[in-house]
């Protein structure tokens, strides 16, 4: 029989909760046990004990047999594994242990594709959320998921080890299919083949590009290969070419007029393929493709020192005493608001465990928030340009295009940083410096107001939060942040930057009505941005509701009498009830907001359930149609909120392949499912519509969207009324103290 330390966290949540945990089984080696059902109405806690007991020893029986070198392995917790959190994202020596074990288990050419914490199901850390209190950590055993590519074959495997017993738990097949994100060292192998090959190296040289250190590919993932069955069961890259005229110049004033379909696995280039320059379809015509030489460039080296402005003075940010924030390790502690930070290849940052110390009562908020995926779709139809969209989560990982940031450039003032590990595809642990910063920053005015009587003025500025990391994906550049205000706000804004993806185009023609010209023969095509959170609600406990909250005018003054002058309107309230239900759109003519209510938790004034608002971005819609082969990847996007049960392993809107699957299809299974005082998962779609100008090029000024979190009637007063005024270290006394700082 295996530890029985692997009992110890069903017990606990018994304990806690009064509920019994439900009994799964392991799937090892395509071996699945099932288990019998058990009732969640059978109070018996004897028959419950010897269910688990069995599932125990069956799955230590199929450990056994499938994984004899664990068997005999040392397993003995490494004493640094009790100091870690349940949550905090894989250490240098948990990634090489798990790819050493998972290289012993079955050898192969393998590519590590992705290793990441498999975090515990949440049943097992939600009591200790709820209670505000640190988790049974040492009970609850620490493992990682990999996902493991064969390169002969191009299939694809998950592995889940267990770190405490260094075994194999499970090792099953991805689905059919399915590509998995394409790694850091693919992405510049495929410039590595495209260099190499002869017919594009003869084709560079025609363009004036003999020299091929000058001359770089965009990677690209193939996002439709519907009409090229030769394409299928590849692992392809789309390389667009660029050339420079010296080394540092902006290769993305040089655009070339084809593209490179490169093998990964096989590592050749496959196809060459036209890019139309023309206002039509036709790729095959080359008059007047000339790639132009005139350079375009934003470096600060290479402009001409005069080009500088010369009457800019600094603004500079210092705070005495140092920061108002504490750091414990991944946990951070701000202005009653706690933490803690995450952090994985495919989303990059996460929050977990988000609450608030409202008067020395800590009130729960939030279980998990992340961004769990991004889709940029182009809109220039004349093939290959119709393949031109990516899933930045799914296909990529924004995680593993994130910088080290920069201190008092990135983010300025009293800074932490936290560093992360992520892996090559060889399996071995690499350092991330400076991948999340933390920093206080001026939020501008917290509130204000002035008698018109006597001029008597109370104002109190703001202090907030700053919870940043940056990703670089492909051309374009990402800054993510959360900010925490102490009215207790929370926003989420994205900077987009960067450089656009451009075009050539043949002399004296046009973009073909789908693009932008942003420098000479330069097209910068139309585009769309999209962002998809995942926020996992527990705003004053786990049984939550979300309600529709609408602005909507009066009835007509002929009707009923009820408004006589026709100037009402009142705000509509409509309660989410079922999955199918919980698919709604943005609605900005309705001044439409979602609000995270918890039935159990009523407010003493308004005798109604308290609630977290989400304001929305004035998102516009995907533009594709719905008609389109291409749609159903991203059909998630169909509706900006959806609402759904909370179940595990439901983590990405698109599916964790984004093979057609993730929300559509969990709704459609059951859209009468409840969502109503249930543990629920709230995803909301945000994003712009990209029109180029000639001022986003060479690089592109900040562009910023976001959406917004704040209380709604979940306290008794404004919770930002404790703040001091600037400059004040205390209050004076009398019933006017909080207005005695005036006329400064």
């Amino acid at each position: 029989m295996g530890s029985i330390l692997e009992l110890k966290p069903y017990f606990k949540f018994i304990q806690d909760s009064g509920k019994y945990p439900p009994v799964t089984s392991y799937r090892m080696s395509h071996v699945s046990h099932k288990l019998p059902s058990y009732s969640a109405s059978h109070k018996d806690f004897f028959h419950y004990l010897m269910l688990l007991v069995f599932s125990h020893l069956v799955n230590s029986r199929l450990r056994r047999d499938l994984t004899p070198w664990a068997r005999t392995s040392n397993r003995k917790p490494n004493p640094n594994q009790l100091l870690l959190h349940p949550l905090d994202p894989l250490t240098e020596d948990e990634i090489n242990t798990t790819s050493a074990i998972i290289r012993h288990f079955r050898r192969g050419n393998w590519i590590f594709n992705y290793i990441t914490l498999k975090e515990p199901e949440k049943y097992l850390l939600l009591p200790s959320f709820l209670q505000d209190r640190p988790p049974e950590s040492s009970l609850i055993p620490r493992k990682s998921f990999t996902i493991l590519l064969d390169r002969a074959t191009n299939h694809a495997y998950e592995v889940t080890v267990n770190l405490y017993t260094k075994q194999v738990e499970a090792w099953d097949d991805a689905p059919d299919g399915v590509t998995p994100t394409l790694t850091p060292e693919e992405l510049l192998l495929s410039e590595r083949i495209m260099r190499a090959d002869v017919g594009v190296q003869e084709r560079c040289r025609q363009l004036g590009w003999g020299n091929m250190s000058l001359v770089f590919g965009d990677p690209w993932s193939m996002g439709y290969i519907g009409d090229r069955p030769e394409f299928h069961g590849r692992r392809l890259i789309m390389s667009y070419l660029y050339g420079r005229n010296f080394d540092n110049d902006c290769q993305y004033a040089h655009p070339f007029d084809f593209i490179a379909i490169v093998d990964i696995l096989q590592e050749k280039v496959i196809a060459i393929e036209e890019l139309p320059t023309h206002g039509d379809f036709d790729a095959r015509n080359k008059q007047g493709n000339r790639v132009p030489r005139e350079t375009s460039n934003y470096e600060p080296q290479l402009q001409h020192p005069e080009s500088f402005r010369k009457d800019l003075k600094p603004v500079t940010v210092s705070q005495r005493g140092g920061p108002s924030y504490i750091i414990k390790g991944n946990e951070i502690s701000w202005q009653k608001f706690k933490m803690r930070i995450g952090f994985n290849g495919r989303e990059g940052m996460t929050l977990h465990n988000v609450n608030y110390n409202d008067g020395g009562r800590v009130r729960p908020l939030f279980y998990r928030m992340s961004l769990a995926e991004m889709f940029v779709p182009y809109g220039d139809p004349r093939p290959p340009y119709h393949r031109k969209h990516v899933f930045d989560g799914g296909q990529y990982g924004i995680g593993f295009g994130t910088n080290s940031l920069t201190p008092q450039l990135d983010c300025i003032g009293e800074v932490h940083m936290f560093d992360f590990f992520l892996h090559n595809q060889k399996g071995e642990a690499q350092k991330l410096k400076r991948a999340v910063c933390v920093h206080e920053e001026d939020g501008g005015i917290l509130w204000k107001h002035t008698d018109f009587r006597n001029g008597r003025s109370s104002i109190t500025r703001s202090q907030r939060l700053a919870v940043t990391f940056m990703a670089t994906v492909g051309n374009y550049d990402y800054i993510y942040t959360w900010h925490f205000h102490q009215d207790g706000t929370i926003k989420f804004t994205i900077g987009l930057t960067g450089i656009l993806s451009v075009h050539l185009i043949a002399e004296y023609d046009s973009t073909a009505g789908h693009g932008s010209i942003v420098f000479p023969r330069i097209n910068a095509p139309f585009h769309q941005h999209f962002f998809a959170l995942r926020i996992d609600p527990e705003v004053d406990g786990n049984m939550n509701t979300v309600v529709v909250s609408d602005m909507v005018p009066g009835s007509s003054p002929e009707l009923f009498g009820k408004n006589p002058y026709g100037q009402a309107f009142h705000s509509r309230k409509i309660p989410l009830r079922t999955a199918g239900e919980g698919r709604t759109q943005v609605a900005p003519e309705l001044s439409r907001s979602w609000l995270i209510s918890n039935q159990n938790s009523l407010h003493p004034y308004t005798h109604q359930p308290v609630a977290w608002k989400f304001e929305p971005w004035a998102s516009p819609p995907m533009l594709m149609s719905k008609e389109s082969p291409i749609h159903p990847m991203a059909e998630f996007l169909d509706y900006n909120t959806w609402v759904t049960p909370y179940k595990e392993g439901q983590m990405f809107p698109g599916g964790f392949y984004l093979n057609n699957s993730g929300l559509p299809e969990w709704v459609r299974e059951d859209e009468g499912a409840s969502i109503e005082n249930r543990d629920v998962v709230f995803w909301h779609n945000f994003g712009i519509s990209h029109v180029p100008r000639v001022e986003d090029f060479p690089v592109m000024p900040v562009v910023e969207c976001g959406v917004v979190l704040k209380p709604y009637n979940f306290f008794k007063e404004n919770p930002a009324l404790d703040v001091l005024p600037p400059g004040k270290s205390e209050y004076g006394g009398g019933l006017d103290a909080r207005n005695m700082w005036s006329k400064y």
